[in-house]
């Protein structure tokens, strides 16, 4: 039904993008496809940021809220919504975006400062699983369709108890809510990554129909 690829410190987790190119020679030990990415142009639809640079840009034009995960360079893991307010860029667990939120509320800026402590972060197709519960209504909360919220055929990170470990695992014939409901309790959070014909596992170098990838890089 799915298959669990990897488990490991989710500061080990490695990126390759084409476009913009990042990590194009790294070798995988294992390695999936990522997060959205706009078939126009090649490049990121969807947030991701690698030590504290980002390599795409929050989907602005598609929505005002994207769930999404955090690793601290700390190795703390952080699970929860990023969204737009007056035109800035939040992250919290809480995904409203009313603009009338006292900015304290607002959750955590994600300027400067805060992509300094970030080793990587990224958004994908639904935050399924918070805290170890279900998370209802993911498609009107992220503004995603329903081919996507039902689709069975998609990559996924999970976020262990410890928030400190991830596992990284492809999805063949299960629904993300199904999927969470398997998992309720016995994980931190479940992100759905991109999915449909774009789904792959692969070792070695990141196959050149694959925008970008999450894995394991080759120990030296």
């Amino acid at each position: 039904m799915f298959s669990k690829i990897f488990t490991a410190l989710a500061l080990a987790l490695t990126f390759a993008t084409s476009k913009p190119p990042h990590n194009t020679e790294v070798k995988f030990a294992a390695g999936v496809n990522g997060t959205f990415f706009d078939r126009k142009t090649g490049y990121l639809a969807g947030f991701l940021v690698v030590d504290g640079k980002k390599l795409g840009e929050f989907p602005i034009h598609s929505t005002k809220v994207r769930g999404g995960i955090v690793c601290l360079v700390s190795g703390n893991v952080l699970s929860g919504y990023f969204k737009v307010i007056e035109g800035k860029l939040y992250f919290s667990k809480s995904p409203m975006n009313y603009n009338h939120i006292p900015e304290n509320m607002r959750g955590i800026r994600v300027d400067e400062k805060f992509l300094k402590q970030i080793r990587w972060a990224i958004t994908g197709g639904g935050l399924f699983l918070l805290d170890g519960e279900v998370v209802k209504n993911v498609g009107k909360k992220e503004s995603l369709s329903n081919y996507i919220i039902n689709h069975t055929k998609y990559s996924f990170i999970l976020v262990h108890k410890d928030r400190r470990t991830i596992t990284v695992g492809v999805s063949y014939k299960v629904k993300p809510y199904d999927l969470a409901a398997q998992l309720r309790g016995k994980y931190s959070a479940f992100l759905r990554l991109d999915g449909g014909s774009s789904v792959t596992v692969f070792r070695g170098k990141k196959p050149s129909f694959v925008n970008n990838a999450v894995g394991l890089a080759e120990k030296r």
